[in-house]
């Protein structure tokens, strides 16, 4: 596992150096034979600064304060000690290679370890970056160098005062990089780093897994990683004290997420002890398991059981990676590409191997920015194409429904609804169209479920039979209610069946900015094959446009937009809520200016939100007596999982809690 982990100003960074990653007094010490690897300077930016070997605290307090160490002067002209002063990169092995270690003080292990971390860092450097604002320039420019401390560390946490082995290394990584084009110190941007954090876990996995089987380990493969062959489940429960501890908390908060869980576990832990030996130590792991135990584990894990795994080529993996992302994108980076490869073959495959046989794959096309390369295949290309080809034959191709002004009636549950105008120009346009495809975006209050309604109304009354198909139950079951045969897409690109019943009809596709790409592929194949009268474009169900609605548009083929919000009624703040749909910075801005003025934005620190914000939905809430089917409910939007984990877990704890109502893609409090 990778954790990230920011600290924001000096005096904290220098309080973590002493009391959590400086060995002394908090983490029993090893033989000093091997204190080589313990605390050591890493990095061409540390290099430059004259850092090298053992990191001693004078020097870690002057890169906190964002001093030189060698020349004691400022890295930046920024001096305040609230400042971000870097980031801790913390790598952890698999639990059973933590247990071998404890019970075999096996030196190899950790140099092992050592050295795939320090490899996989070394290819973090490569991604530095730091910001140009220089000329009236805007963006980020790629350094590809750094400064970091390592620290590696063997133990967990103690749970009730029992400590679990757990082979780690910290990272200290500081917020300073080398310009070499402004020939000058300047603060590191570590977007992209975090961003990527999943590739470099599979890599640190897959490099220390490669290395411990060149030395005779045998490994087995698990869902994201590896562990040493003959482990059970059973053994690693008995040595991962704080793990159940900190699941237990989290399933008691309603927490579910990895990130949420470790911010939890960094909240809720004991102080570490230093008034245990490292022979208590060992004579405590050793009695956690039978002799038996001990010796079936070790046997397997050094080798002794035979073969523990079937081996996976750099084709194999590449192969599966390429089926498994770009069945749900036409594009994306190469590092995205490479994580399920090397999870796919860890143990068997190499960083740099599957690197090479991704390059020289022959249905794969790249192209490289200044910051990551980007991939698409050859199939790819062509099932786009196909969508093109169907879209660009079908212009001019069908008979208009409706060749004069429409007359549209409001819904059934509104008789003082008035149509907006570009509500009825979508309409006209998607019922008067002589194309085949037809494309409707609209941003999410605009009405399109008014305006699909009332499409469905009249294409059945031109003698037309739609049938629609949707991204979840969710939207389909929301598309039944408007009088339409509807499906999900997962059953109807899986059903022969279904398809056969499209033969001409109207084919509506529902949300098509959450489909996925060969989803896309398999609807237009269909519809072409079933010579549909028309195939509807369906709604934008978020900022990022779909595939197929680019690729239509790349045809000719010119998409009606409702962009006129209704869903807010009060006009100041449904104008507010316009300015920000339409993305671009200065409305943006503007829309959040609007809504600062109205009072209705309310910045809150920390934690301290978290309770706020139950408080006031316990607040919205009528008496517990009247919650019947029609009560009141409150919706509460999340930015991530991470947020609505922390969020509902404070609302589901407190006295009178309304209850939580939680979905996949949207996590909602009500």
């Amino acid at each position: 596992m990778l954790r990230i982990n920011e600290s924001k100003s000096a005096s904290q960074a220098k309080w973590y150096y002493t009391q959590g990653l400086s060995a002394e007094g908090e983490y029993y010490s090893r033989d000093q034979a091997q204190q080589d690897v313990e605390a050591q300077w890493h990095g061409q930016t540390a290099h430059r600064m004259g850092l090298q070997g053992v990191v001693d605290q004078e020097d870690f307090y002057a890169l906190a304060d964002h001093r030189n160490p060698q020349t004691d002067e400022p890295l930046t002209p920024r001096k305040s000690d609230q400042r971000r002063v870097g980031y801790d990169f913390t790598f952890d092995v698999p639990k059973s290679v933590s247990v071998y270690w404890a019970r075999t003080r096996d030196e190899r292990v950790v140099q092992l370890f050592h050295e795939a971390v320090q490899e996989t860092m070394a290819e973090i450097e490569t991604s530095m970056q730091t910001r140009v604002r220089r000329n009236g320039e805007s963006r980020d420019r790629t350094t590809g160098n750094m400064v970091w401390a390592s620290f590696t560390h063997y133990t967990a946490r103690p749970v009730d005062g029992q400590i679990d082995p757990q082979l780690h290394q910290h990272n200290f990584v500081f917020n300073a990089t080398w310009d070499e084009k402004e020939q000058r110190y300047k603060a590191g941007q570590f977007g992209d780093l975090k961003r990527n954090a999943p590739y470099f876990q599979a890599a640190a996995n897959a490099r220390l897994a490669g290395k411990l089987r060149q030395h005779g380990f045998q490994t087995v493969r698990t869902e994201h990683g590896f562990e040493l062959a003959g482990f059970t489940d059973g053994m690693k429960d008995v040595f991962s004290r704080r793990t159940q501890q900190i699941e237990q908390q989290a399933a008691s908060l309603g927490i579910h997420h990895a990130e949420d869980k470790a911010q939890l576990g960094a909240k809720g832990r004991e102080r570490k002890r230093d008034d245990v030996s490292l022979a208590e130590l060992k004579q405590d792991w050793d009695s956690r398991l039978t002799d038996r135990e001990w010796k079936a584990f070790l046997s397997q894990a050094s080798g002794g059981g035979g073969e523990a795994v079937k081996p996976v080529t750099e084709r194999q993996a590449v192969e599966h990676a390429l089926a498994h992302k770009f069945a749900g994108q036409s594009v994306a980076s190469e590092r995205d590409v490479l994580k399920p490869a090397l999870e796919f073959g860890i143990g068997s495959v190499s960083v740099e191997g599957l690197k090479a046989e991704l390059a020289a794959h022959a249905d794969v096309l790249s192209v490289t920015t200044e910051d990551r390369t980007l991939l698409t295949t050859r199939r790819v290309l062509a099932e786009e194409r196909r969508m093109v080809e169907f879209a660009r034959e079908g212009r001019g191709t069908v008979t208009p429904l409706v060749e004069n002004s429409l007359t549209l009636r409001p819904p059934a549950d509104d008789p003082a609804f008035s149509w907006k105008p570009d509500q009825k120009a979508a309409l006209q346009h998607a019922l008067s169209s002589t194309d085949r495809v037809v494309a409707i975006r609209g941003a999410a209050g605009t009405g399109k479920s008014t305006v699909l309604a009332e499409y469905i109304h009249q294409l059945e009354s031109h003698g037309l039979t739609a049938v629609a198909v949707a991204p979840s139950t969710t939207a389909r079951d929301e598309l039944k209610l408007l009088g339409v045969d509807a499906h999900t897409v997962a059953k109807f690109v899986q059903s022969d069946e279904l398809q056969s019943q499209l033969q001409q009809k109207v084919l509506i596709v529902d949300e098509a900015g959450r489909w996925r790409h060969a989803q896309h592929v398999t609807l237009f194949d269909v519809a072409r094959e079933r010579e549909c009268p028309g195939a509807a474009g369906g709604r934008r169900s978020s900022t990022r446009q779909s595939v197929a609605l680019q690729l239509v548009q790349q045809a000719g083929i010119r998409p009606a937009e409702i962009t006129h919000i209704t869903r807010q009624k009060p006009r100041d703040y449904r104008e507010a809520v316009e300015l920000l749909s339409h993305g671009t910075p200065t409305q943006t801005q503007e829309g959040f200016d609007r809504l600062n003025a109205m009072g209705v934005v309310h910045e809150v620190e920390d934690d301290e939100r978290y309770q706020l914000l139950a408080d006031s939905i316990l607040g919205s809430q009528p008496a517990r007596r009247s919650r019947a089917a029609n009560a009141k409910k409150v919706l509460v939007v999340s930015p991530t999982h991470a947020e609505a984990d922390r969020t509902t877990g404070v609302i589901g704890t407190l006295p009178g809690s309304p209850g939580i109502w939680m979905t996949q893609k949207r996590r909602c409090c009500g």
